[in-house]
């Protein structure tokens, strides 16, 4: 068998070198380009498929969701929406998680979470967590109260010349019920709508504001 496979590599290496060479100097050597482009994808391919094999680092933004928040209780202050986290292991994995982000969940049973623990890596293989910022969040909560309160229009209203209005604009509804935290809810003395500018007002006008 050795005999065999010695005496078949010079025919491989010379099949090779007549792939590459020219057949003759007539021809305007219509192969080579095909070749080249081959060449240049099969070293592309094993370049990517061997860095990729290898262990990296890499910081991405981690989005999180509050969970287990009883329904007698509100969170006085909400935490962070996203958090940063380093992440390393081998690079097909952390390129899959860059595009598919996992999500810290966070227990809002607890006073004190530990985001490193909150964020779930056991489907990830070889992926482990670095650090992340911030490492721990707190969850003050307190009894949750509902409320009413009147709507505040911020919408302005800008009239030519000559032009003046009615009556003052009317906002339906005028109230709305809010729930939250105790201490804040009992703090609010109005809801305001989003800032609304319309200009050259010259007739009646129903428009939606959030």
């Amino acid at each position: 068998m050795a005999a065999d496979t010695d005496s078949q590599s010079p025919i491989f290496w010379e099949r090779l070198r007549r792939l590459f060479a020219s057949p003759n100097r007539r021809d305007p050597e219509p192969q080579r380009p095909f070749v080249i482009a081959i060449c240049v994808v099969i070293s592309v391919t094993l370049w990517a498929s061997l860095t990729l094999q290898e262990e990296k680092s890499v910081t991405i933004d981690v989005p999180t969701e509050v969970v287990n928040l009883p329904d007698d209780q509100a969170l006085t202050a909400l935490p962070p929406d996203r958090v940063q986290a380093r992440l390393r292991g081998p690079g097909l994995q952390l390129i899959w998680l860059v595009f598919n982000p996992p999500r810290v969940t966070i227990d809002a049973s607890q006073n004190q979470v530990s985001l490193a623990d909150a964020l779930s890596l056991s489907n990830q293989g070889e992926v482990r967590v670095e650090s992340i910022t911030p490492q721990e969040v707190a969850l003050p909560r307190e009894p949750r109260a509902e409320r009413r309160v009147p709507v505040e229009s911020r919408v302005r209203i800008d009239l030519p010349p000559a032009h003046e209005l009615l009556q003052p604009p009317s906002v339906t509804p005028d109230s709305i019920t809010v729930t939250g935290a105790q201490s804040i809810v009992a703090g609010l003395q109005a809801w305001p709508t989003d800032s609304l500018l319309v200009e050259d007002l010259r007739d009646s006008l129903q428009t939606q504001v959030a």
